[in-house]
């Protein structure tokens, strides 16, 4: 078995990986040192470029003693300093795809080559690509800062767990290859043809049916017709339930700071930028990673108890999975009285998604046939609705 190439998905890996780049390296520019202790600097002093990770801290460096005696100027559009533009990001995200999509179609065509069609291995090989896209444009004063700053680990594990979640959602989207189906064939063993149909069908003899029909075996690929149930699979909740809570959260930090971007990009003057606490980019996307990683553990949970009422019922379908995250946190609210019920009206929307990207992710395998069953008296080996059942066996005292 080997993953489908996928462009669509190759193309949203480059695009995320763009966002990650600008996100985390900004505009490529070279942070100026870390040095002495913090200090608050003035409006002067400062920018417009988007705060990044080695960028932290830089701007609390210690002021020159003019610096310090200085009276602080009311800020003008003469005096106000502008970073860099919107093509500064752009060429820099540009990079950032360029890098990534060229590892990661590389790594892709070995695996392929292998033979290699895992989950993990295409999360790891999304993890070593982002890895090095993100290291190869940090400026070399941005890996002293990190250092300086303690937050190396911090830097380095974010672009490993963005870019596992990339090899993962690729690995997903893109399936894999149609290898040796050959529907013809399987039409012509169940309806029990004896000739053979087209180039590819199986061998006279070859072909092998259960007793019941429901395993097929073409002599080149096996079929199942049931009976199938969802998987469960704990780590693909915690994802799903990741990937929902972060889409989400993504999509509100970007309504809540698509003003202050648009201001940094234009170089416009702007006196109380850097100091709005609640319009700040870099706070915006910590505390969204932040309550995605917080969600994603309830989250998992109320996916698992989800789960396993849709098996309970026997039913597969994604509208049952639908159906059973949009219910599940208002029930789930109720017990928790009129708080929980406005959290769980809130979380509607993240555990719909969350169910549907699991139900998907999850796919189908065999029900189990019933665990073997220990006998120690052979009288009990009779049915249900037996007569014996009903009836015990008098000996008399």
């Amino acid at each position: 078995m080997r993953v489908r190439t996928n462009i669509s998905a190759l193309v949203s890996g480059a695009v995320i990986s763009a966002v990650l780049s600008v996100v985390m390296v900004g505009a490529g520019e070279a942070p100026r040192a870390v040095a002495g202790p913090a200090v608050k600097v003035t409006q002067m002093q400062r920018d417009d470029r988007l705060p990044t990770f080695h960028r932290v801290g830089e701007e609390a460096s210690t002021p020159s003693p003019a610096q310090a005696v200085a009276p602080d100027p009311a800020p003008s559009m003469a005096a106000q300093p502008s970073g860099p533009k919107l093509d500064a990001y752009v060429i820099q995200g540009l990079l950032g795809a360029l890098i990534y999509i060229s590892l990661f179609v590389l790594g892709h065509l070995g695996l392929r080559r292998a033979a290699i069609a895992g989950r993990w291995p295409y999360a790891g090989l999304g993890s070593a690509c982002a890895l090095v896209a993100i290291a190869a444009q940090t400026p070399g004063q941005g890996w002293q800062n990190l250092m300086k700053t303690g937050i190396l680990s911090e830097y380095l594990a974010i672009a490993a767990v963005a870019g596992a979640i990339l090899g993962f959602i690729y690995h997903w989207r893109s399936g894999l290859e149609a290898e040796n189906d050959d529907p013809a064939a399987l039409e012509a063993i169940v309806n029990g043809a004896k000739a053979t149909v087209g180039e590819t069908a199986a061998a006279e003899g070859a072909a092998k049916v259960s007793g019941d029909g429901s395993l097929v075996d073409t002599g080149e690929t096996e079929y199942f017709a049931g009976p199938l149930q969802v998987r469960t699979s704990l780590p693909l909740m915690f994802v799903a339930a990741l990937l929902s809570a972060g889409a989400f959260g993504l999509v509100q930090a970007l309504f809540g700071t698509g003003n202050e971007f648009l201001w940094r990009i234009s170089g416009a003057p702007h006196p109380n930028l850097n100091e709005a606490f609640g319009q700040s980019l870099w706070l915006q996307l910590k505390v969204t990673s932040l309550l995605s990683f917080m969600s994603a553990l309830p989250f998992t949970f109320v996916v698992f108890l989800g789960h396993m009422a849709v098996r309970a019922l026997n039913r597969t379908s994604y509208a049952a999975y639908m159906a059973v995250g949009l219910c599940a946190p208002v029930l789930l609210g109720l017990f928790l009285g009129v708080m929980g019920l406005l959290v769980g009206l809130m979380a509607i929307l993240p555990l719909m998604m969350a169910m549907c990207a699991y139900r998907s992710m999850a796919g189908l395998e065999p029900k189990p046939v019933k665990e073997d069953i220990m006998v120690k008296d052979r009288r009990d080996l009779v049915g249900a609705d037996h007569a014996r059942r009903q009836y015990g066996r008098l000996i008399k005292s």
